[in-house]
């Protein structure tokens, strides 16, 4: 039983020393000692300390489950809300606090007003990862509740009457979550979309994951979310959306308010993470960095083709891609495999680009692509080419095209392509 402190008055700072300098003989009334002392002024005696009656005590204790011991582990999660400097893994590591718990620590337990509150192990367990959540140079390997996630964007909607900002966020394994903009340390609320967080996630009641807790992420873009190449196809001024394509030719939009890197225009080749929700086909882009166009474009990959015609006067090619290039003999052959069932690659072309693909000689197009076909034969505009090279095109002539899928007007994804040497 607890002694109240009806029974046991305010310990002062000279009961307290007496009992410890004879702790030895009496381990149990030193603890409890201990343990009033630190309760009643825990708030006022700075973290030196606290924590030095916590290795006081620590030294005096048996390392097994007991009253005590619990109601001092639970003291201990109050100090180390308190006082910052507080490690609380690294105590709870000398603590051995599982060992040490009851069993009764571990059930949650049902107030006299018949709600239920959570048990010593549960609120030990949320108080560790709230720590590691607010100090990132510790280890989070044991601690999946935290998740570092992309802000996409900042939304408003109405909830009990009042129009209030909610945040969408989208982790790597592309699981999304919305959260209240009033959880966020960015203000004002314009900063938020398109920087990286770290947040601490629970399961609610009715088994929703949620965010608990949200922090800046002191990670790296490209240490969360993988890195790839994209070609910037437009800039929709209007709507403020950077349109970036990848090789797989799927379509990624980045927000220009979060676009926080020098020199994206049309036409230039990006290093960008692609932050993709699961559900949900609006894909979208954190763009890292420009690149030089060569780096670029050959990181993006090429296709190796031959000029069929070329029409100056209407200023087009037509070109077939090269069946004989590693890539495609690879989606010819893979025409041959059982339905379902592809081969992969690690190319686009002769020079690049990640497609895992096949195709049929029959359809005369590479079958694999994350949006579709891509035809082996199609046109392009002289414009896409240098302009020493335009006036001596001919017929018969090796190309090479960075192209993807693009829908047109009618709704049709056909061969889009942007350059061509």
């Amino acid at each position: 039983m607890i002694p109240t402190d009806e029974t046991n008055p305010t310990i002062t700072w000279e009961q307290l020393m007496e009992s410890v300098n004879s702790g030895a003989q009496h381990p149990e009334d030193t603890q409890w000692t201990v343990f009033r002392y630190l309760k009643q002024n825990y708030k006022k005696i700075g973290s030196v300390e606290a924590r030095t009656l916590l290795a006081i005590y620590t030294k005096l204790r048996s390392q097994r489950p007991s009253l005590i011991n619990s109601c001092m582990l639970g003291l201990a999660l109050k100090i180390s809300e308190v006082y910052s400097d507080f490690r609380l893994p690294q105590f709870l590591q000398v603590w051995g606090y599982d060992a040490c718990l009851r069993e009764e620590d571990r059930q949650p337990q049902t107030g006299k007003d018949g709600r239920r509150y959570l048990s010593l192990q549960e609120r030990v367990e949320r108080a560790r990862a709230s720590y590691l959540l607010h100090h990132p140079e510790e280890n989070r390997e044991q601690c999946d509740a935290i998740v570092s996630m992309y802000a996409v964007k900042i939304f408003e909607k109405e909830q009990n009457g009042r129009r209030r900002k909610f945040v969408k966020l989208v982790a790597p394994n592309g699981v999304g979550m919305v959260a209240d903009s009033h959880q966020f340390p960015c203000k004002p609320w314009e900063e938020i979309a398109g920087r990286l967080f770290d947040v601490l996630t629970r399961v609610s009641k009715q088994g929703v994951e949620r965010a608990v807790e949200i922090t800046l992420s002191h990670k790296k873009m490209d240490e969360v979310f993988e890195p790839m190449v994209g070609y910037v196809d437009g800039i929709d001024l209007g709507h403020g959306h950077v349109h970036v394509y990848d090789a797989q030719s799927r379509h990624f939009v980045a927000d220009k308010k979060t676009v926080f890197v020098k020199g994206v225009a049309k036409g230039s080749y990006v290093r960008f993470c692609p932050i993709i929700a699961q559900g949900d086909p609006f894909k979208s882009a954190a763009i890292l960095e420009v690149m030089a166009p060569q780096e670029g474009r050959c990181a993006f990959g090429t296709y190796e083709a031959m000029v069929m015609f070329v029409n100056h006067e209407q200023r087009y090619i037509k070109y077939a891609i090269r069946k004989d290039q590693p890539a495609v003999v690879k989606y010819m052959a893979n025409s041959a495999a059982p339905s379902g069932k592809s081969v992969a690659t690690n190319g686009n072309g002769a020079n690049g680009g990640a497609v895992n693909a096949g195709a049929t000689a029959a359809s005369e197009s590479i079958q694999g692509l994350a949006e579709g076909r891509l035809s082996l034969e199609g046109f392009a505009s002289l414009d896409v080419f240098p302009e020493n090279r335009r006036a001596n095109l001919a017929s018969g002539q090796s190309v090479s095209l960075v192209l993807f899928l693009k829908r047109g007007k009618d709704g049709t994804k056909r061969n889009h392509v942007v350059e061509a040497y």
